[in-house]
C-alpha cells in the first residue's frame, strides 16, 4: 500500500528570524492572517545572537548566522511559497520543507541554503531517500570549496556581525548623519509607527518611532483598528530594506525618522487610511512636505475613516465675510491678546491663535496667571505685599509685549479670525486670530525670538500652526528667550515715595527728555509710565495743566473729564512718549511734560478746551506756553471755554481789583508797591498791598467791634478752615486759617490771613468768622523771589536774618513774574526793588552769598538769570557768605 502524500501549504512569507527559521501568514479572511512559524527540516543554520536585556551582557552571532538570515530573507520575504510539514516537535514548532516556485521551476529553499554554505545537515537525518542525498551532495561541495560556514577560521571570524545593540549618544547620531537618506532594514513592527531596525551598514540596533504621527489607542484603551494597522504596515515594511530620515529623538534610546518606501511615505498612507493622527509635538520635525500628511488626514477625517469614525468637524459659526478685515490696534493687553478698532468705530478683543505667553515659572511664588495676579498676602511686620504684576513678574512678558506694542499699537493690522475659543471657567469667550503687519505674522514673530510658545490643541487652529511649530523647534535648539531656561526677568522699582522718586529725578533731569511708555491713563492729566532706561515704573502728572476730575465710584466725573480722558488715551497710550521731568510731588509722582513725536500733551489738552492752564506753570517755566495754548481755546470757545465771554471775564477781574486785590496778584509783569509782613525763610515772605491799607484797617475795627459783643466757638476745627483768631500779642482779633489742629493737647495753628504771621493758639482763642469780613481777599500774599533757591541748611537760619532785618516792615515796589500753586497754596514769583534806593533784594541776597540761582525754562527770564549768575559768581569769587571756604556746590569725591 501506497504512503499517502503529505499536505502542501501554501502562505506568504511575513519574516525571517534565523538561517533556519522562517514565519507564514496565510490569506487574510475579515482580519489578519494566521501565522505559523516553520523551520526547515534535516539542517542546521548558525545561531544569530539575541538581544541582551537589561543587565546582561551581549552575545555575539555564530559565524555566518547574519549572511545565512539574510540569504533568506531577499529571497523569500514577501514571496508566496508552498510548503510541507514534515513533523512537529512536542515544544509546537512544525519543521518542514519550503518550495519556491512552481512546476519544474520549484527551488527547495533547504538546497539552496545548504548549497550557499548557510546550514549544516543534522545528525540522525535519513539517509536513503532521494531528497537526503541531493542534500549530502551539495553540502560536500561547500566543504570542498570552503565557502559558508564551511571556510578557514579566519574568514568566518571575519564574518561575524559587529551588532551594536545600544546607541550611546542618539542626539549625536543624528546631528552627524545631517538628514541624509540612510538604508535599514525593518526587523520588527511593534504597532503601526513603532519599530525595531538595524541600521546599515554599521549594525546599529535601534528603535524607530514615525516622525510626527502616530497611532490610536493607549495604554488603557487599546486602538480597535490596532492589528489591521500593524499588519497593513508589516506586509509593506517588515524585513524590507528602506530609507530613512533620521529626524530627532525619542526618549532616551529612541530616534524619529520618516520612512522612504519605494512606493511612498508610509507616514502619509497610514493617515490617509485612518490607521494614525499627526502628533503636533514631533511633527515639525518633519523635513519634507508637511502638507501633504495635513491633506492624507484630512482626506481620512472627511471620509470617516477608521479612527475618524466618529469624527465630526467644527465649524466657524462667523460669517465668511467678517473673518479677514483691517483694524487699528488700541492697546496690547499682553503677548497673547490686542485691543483693535475696526473701520466703523467697534472695538474688539483679539486673542492671537494658537500662541501661549510665557507663564510663572512652578516654583516662584503666587501664581499669577496669564491675565490676573495672586492676591496680597501679609508679610512678617504685617504690611501687605505689593500685587504681584504679571507683565514685570513673569520672565520675558514684557519684551513680548513691547514687541507687540511696538510694531502694532496705534498701526492698521491684517486680522484673520482662525476659530473662536468658547468660555471656560473664569475666562470669557475669545476671538482667536492671526495678525499680521506689512506681511509679518505678529504670533511667528513672537515664537521665533523665544517670547511665547505654541498652544498644542487639535481642533481649530492659526493658519501657519506647523510654521509656528517649527519656528518654535528652532528656537528651543538655539535656547533663546524662554527656552533660556532661567533669566529674562527684569526688576522694575515701583516708584511710591517721595524719597523712591528722589532717588531718580536728578538723573533723569540730566538727561532732559526721557523715553518712557504709558502703561495707564486715568486722567486727562494723570498718567502710568514705565521707564525702561531707569528700570522703574511711576504716575506721572503733568507740569502747569490741571484737567477735568474723572468720575470715581459713584462720583460723576466734571465736564469734559471723558473728553480729556480720551484724548490722551488717544495720543499716547502704549506708545513711545519724552517726558520732560522738572519735580516730583509729596506722593513720589513725577511732575513735568509730556511730549509725542514733539507734541506737547499739555499744550494739545489746552488747545482743545480740555483742561486749563494752573498756577503751578510759573514754577516749571512753561508758563508762556500753556498760557498761549489756552488763549487758542477761548478764542475758539471750545470744551469748556465753550460760553467764555473775554469782556465779562475782564469786567469780573477788574471788581476783584477793587475788593483789595485778586488772590493770585494780577497778572505777569504787573508792578504794584508793596509792604512786607512776614519773612518765612531766606527768598520766601508775605506782604500786603500799600493800597489796601485803609480797607484792611476798617476790616480789623468791624471784626473787634463784631466779636466783642459775643464770639461764637468754632465748633469744628479743620485744616484749611478760615476763621477769626486771637492774636496773642495784643489780644485782638484778626481773621486766620487753621495749619494744624493737635486734638491731643487742643492746641492749633493758625496763619494771619493778612498777614502771613503763623501762631499756635488754644482753640478757646478762635472764633466762626462774621460773613461780613470774609468778603475781602486774603491781603497777605506769600511770594518767593523770583529764580532764587534758598542756601544749605546750615547757613539757612543766617540767610533768614539777613532777610529779615532787610525787608520786613519795609515798602518795595513789587513786579510780578510768575506764579505757582502747589498743594493749595499760592506763590508769587516776584522781582523787588526799593522805592527810593533801587536796591534789588534778589541781587543784595546774592551778593551777600546767602542765595543761589536756579533754573528756569521761561525765555523772558533767561536775561534777568544771567544777571544774576553774574552776581553769584561774584560772590563766590569775594567768599561772602555760604561761599566763605569755597563753591560748596562741587562734588567732595571730584576734589
Amino acid at each position: 500500500m501506497a504512503e499517502p502524500q503529505p499536505t502542501v501549504h501554501r502562505g506568504v512569507v511575513k519574516s525571517v528570524l534565523s538561517g533556519d527559521t522562517i514565519v507564514i501568514r496565510g490569506r487574510p479572511v475579515g482580519g489578519p492572517p494566521p501565522e505559523k512559524v516553520l523551520s526547515l527540516a534535516g539542517v542546521s543554520a548558525p545561531r544569530l545572537a539575541r538581544r541582551p536585556r537589561a543587565g546582561e551582557e551581549a552575545d555575539q552571532d555564530e559565524p555566518f548566522a547574519w549572511e545565512a538570515r539574510e540569504f533568506l530573507r531577499g529571497k523569500l520575504v514577501g514571496k508566496e511559497v508552498s510548503f510541507v510539514i514534515e513533523y512537529t516537535v512536542p515544544t509546537g514548532r512544525d519543521y518542514g520543507h519550503v518550495y519556491l516556485g512552481e512546476g519544474a521551476a520549484r527551488e527547495s529553499v533547504t538546497m539552496s541554503l545548504v548549497q550557499a554554505g548557510f546550514a549544516t545537515l543534522k545528525e540522525g537525518r535519513p539517509v536513503d531517500d532521494p531528497t537526503s542525498q541531493a542534500l549530502a551532495a551539495l553540502e560536500q561541495h561547500a566543504k570542498t570549496i570552503g565557502i559558508g560556514v564551511h571556510a578557514s577560521e579566519e574568514i568566518k571570524k571575519k564574518s561575524v556581525r559587529p551588532a551594536k545593540w545600544t546607541l550611546a549618544d542618539p542626539e549625536a547620531f543624528v546631528k552627524k548623519l545631517n538628514y541624509k537618506p540612510t538604508k535599514v532594514i525593518i526587523e520588527h513592527v511593534q504597532h503601526s509607527t513603532n519599530y525595531r531596525v538595524t541600521i546599515l551598514p554599521m549594525m546599529q540596533s535601534a528603535s524607530l518611532s514615525l516622525t510626527g504621527i502616530r497611532g490610536g489607542g493607549s495604554k488603557d484603551h487599546p486602538d480597535p483598528f490596532g492589528p489591521e494597522a500593524k499588519y497593513f504596515t508589516e506586509v509593506r515594511l517588515l524585513q524590507r530594506t528602506v530609507d530613512v530620515i533620521f529626524e530627532g529623538t525619542s526618549g532616551p534610546q529612541g530616534l524619529l525618522g520618516t520612512i522612504l518606501h519605494p512606493k511612498g511615505n508610509i507616514s502619509e498612507l497610514l493617515l490617509a487610511e485612518g490607521f494614525a493622527k499627526i502628533m503636533d509635538s514631533s511633527f515639525v520635525e518633519i523635513q519634507g512636505d508637511k502638507s501633504r500628511m495635513r491633506a492624507a488626514e484630512a482626506a481620512a477625517k472627511a471620509k470617516s475613516l477608521r479612527m475618524w469614525k466618529s469624527y465630526k468637524e467644527s465649524t466657524l459659526d462667523i460669517p465668511e465675510a467678517d473673518r479677514v478685515f483691517t483694524a487699528t490696534v488700541i492697546e496690547v493687553v499682553n503677548p497673547e491678546r490686542i485691543k483693535v478698532r475696526k473701520d466703523d468705530g467697534k472695538e474688539m478683543e483679539i486673542s492671537l491663535s494658537s500662541l501661549r505667553q510665557p507663564r510663572r515659572p512652578k516654583n516662584d511664588g503666587p501664581r499669577g496667571g496669564a491675565d490676573g495676579a495672586a492676591a496680597a498676602a501679609p508679610e512678617e511686620d504685617g504690611a501687605p505685599k505689593r500685587r504681584p504684576k504679571p507683565l514685570f513678574d513673569v520672565p520675558y512678558m514684557l519684551e513680548g509685549r513691547e514687541l507687540l506694542r511696538s510694531k502694532l499699537v496705534g498701526k492698521q493690522a491684517q486680522i484673520a479670525i482662525d476659530y473662536v475659543r468658547p468660555a471656560e471657567d473664569r475666562y470669557p469667550e475669545r476671538m482667536c486670530a492671526t495678525v499680521s503687519i506689512g506681511g509679518t505674522n505678529m504670533a511667528e514673530a513672537l515664537i521665533s525670538k523665544g517670547l511665547a510658545s505654541v498652544l498644542r490643541h487639535d481642533e481649530f487652529r492659526a493658519k501657519s500652526y506647523d510654521n509656528m511649530m517649527s519656528l518654535e523647534s528652532h528656537a528651543q535648539k538655539n535656547k533663546v528667550g524662554l527656552h533660556k531656561g532661567s533669566g529674562g526677568l527684569l526688576r522694575v522699582a515701583d516708584v511710591n515715595s517721595k524719597g523712591m522718586a528722589s532717588t531718580f529725578l536728578s538723573s533723569m533731569q540730566r538727561q532732559g527728555k526721557v523715553t518712557a511708555v504709558v502703561e495707564y491713563v486715568s486722567s486727562g492729566s494723570r498718567l502710568r509710565v514705565f521707564i525702561p532706561r531707569e528700570s522703574c515704573q511711576a504716575t506721572f502728572l503733568l507740569a502747569g495743566v490741571s484737567c477735568p476730575r474723572t468720575a470715581y465710584q459713584d462720583k460723576p466725573g466734571d465736564p469734559f473729564s471723558d473728553e480729556a480722558l480720551a484724548l490722551t488715551r488717544d495720543m499716547c497710550f502704549q506708545q513711545d512718549v519724552e517726558l520732560e521731568v522738572c519735580d516730583t510731588d509729596a506722593r513720589g509722582n513725577f511732575v513735568g511734560q509730556v511730549f509725542i513725536n514733539g507734541r506737547s500733551l499739555g499744550v494739545e489738552l489746552l488747545q482743545r478746551g480740555f483742561g486749563e492752564k494752573h498756577n503751578s506753570a510759573g514754577r516749571y517755566g512753561i508758563e508762556a506756553e500753556l498760557t498761549a495754548a489756552q488763549d487758542v481755546a477761548k478764542k475758539t470757545k471750545v470744551g469748556m471755554w465753550e460760553g467764555y465771554d473775554p469782556t465779562a471775564a475782564a469786567a469780573a477781574a477788574a471788581a476783584a481789583g477793587e475788593n483789595g486785590g485778586d488772590a493770585e496778584g494780577g497778572a505777569p509783569g504787573r508792578t504794584e508797591e508793596v509792604i512786607v509782613t512776614e519773612v518765612v525763610d531766606a527768598i520766601t515772605f508775605y506782604a500786603q498791598r500799600t493800597d489796601a491799607a485803609e480797607k484792611l484797617n476798617q476790616l480789623s475795627i468791624d471784626l473787634n467791634a463784631a466779636l466783642a459783643s459775643g464770639a461764637t466757638p468754632v465748633e469744628s476745627i479743620r485744616k484749611n478752615l478760615l476763621c477769626a483768631g486771637k492774636f496773642t500779642a495784643d489780644d485782638a482779633w484778626y481773621r486766620a486759617r487753621v495749619v494744624t489742629n493737635d486734638k491731643e493737647t487742643g492746641k492749633v495753628t493758625v496763619r494771619y490771613v493778612d498777614y502771613g504771621n503763623t501762631e499756635e493758639v488754644d482753640k478757646s482763642r478762635l472764633a466762626e468768622l462774621p460773613a461780613e469780613q470774609a468778603g475781602l481777599a486774603e491781603q497777605a500774599r506769600r511770594m518767593t523771589l523770583t529764580l532764587l533757591a534758598p542756601p544749605p541748611s546750615d547757613y539757612a537760619d543766617e540767610a533768614k536774618d539777613v532777610l529779615e532785618k532787610g525787608i520786613l516792615n519795609m515798602t518795595y515796589n513789587c513786579t510780578l513774574n510768575s506764579k505757582d500753586t502747589y498743594e493749595g497754596v499760592t506763590t508769587e514769583l516776584v522781582s523787588l526793588v526799593h522805592a527810593e534806593t533801587t536796591d534789588d533784594v534778589a541781587k543784595t541776597m546774592l551778593a551777600l552769598g546767602y542765595a543761589t540761582v536756579g533754573r528756569t525754562r521761561e525765555r523772558h527770564l533767561y536775561k534777568l538769570k544771567d544777571e544774576l549768575k553774574g552776581v553769584e559768581m561774584q560772590a563766590k569769587k569775594n567768599h561772602e557768605g555760604m561761599w566763605m571756604y569755597g563753591d560748596i556746590t562741587e562734588d567732595p569725591k571730584e576734589i
